[in-house]
């Protein structure tokens, strides 16, 4: 059975040519996140999210089971906002301030990569616009547990329906 994974902290976190991240990176309270968003959230399909779902300061969380226009969508972990929601603010700013770090190390943009069909290994990836995933993306970490993928997103993160992202060796 396949297992969905999205891992997403406004840096997600969501890696293949560059080295592996060089600073000592916390995500303080946004570690427990696997999705983070400022404006909406939208699931549209069967997706599963393991870890905790955020939104501040949107206005809709829409999709889930536990959303005003229930779906879906599971989210396997606590779920804030959509507004004045103190866990889900102080979750974005710490993001804002890992973010911050990731983007001095790299200054690639991938904005025009597709990523469907291949395997990354660990590193910074910067998106200056949307990403759109619409397919199966592999993270190889190379037998290192600790390996990190970090994926700065200027805009949105879209999936498409069968979209997954895969972690091998890690």
């Amino acid at each position: 059975m396949k297992s969905k994974h999205l891992i997403l902290s406004a840096v997600v976190a969501l890696a293949g040519f560059l080295p592996q991240s060089k600073a000592s990176l916390s995500l303080g309270s946004a570690d427990s996140f696997a999705v983070l968003g400022g404006t909406t959230i939208t699931s549209t399909g069967d997706t599963v999210i393991n870890g905790d779902l955020g939104l501040y300061t949107g206005t809709d969380i829409t999709g889930f089971t536990f959303s005003t226009s229930p779906g879906p969508g599971i989210v396997n972990g606590a779920h804030y906002g959509p507004s004045d929601d103190s866990i889900a603010l102080n979750a974005k700013n710490a993001a804002r301030g890992a973010y911050d770090i990731l983007a001095a190390e790299t200054s690639a943009d991938w904005s025009s990569t597709a990523l469907v069909g291949l395997t990354l290994d660990p590193g910074v990836r910067r998106f200056t616009s949307n990403l759109l995933l619409n397919g199966v993306v592999t993270l190889n970490g190379g037998g290192d547990p600790n390996a990190r993928f970090d994926f700065l997103i200027g805009s949105k993160l879209t999936t498409g329906s069968g979209s997954s992202i895969v972690l091998e060796n890690g």
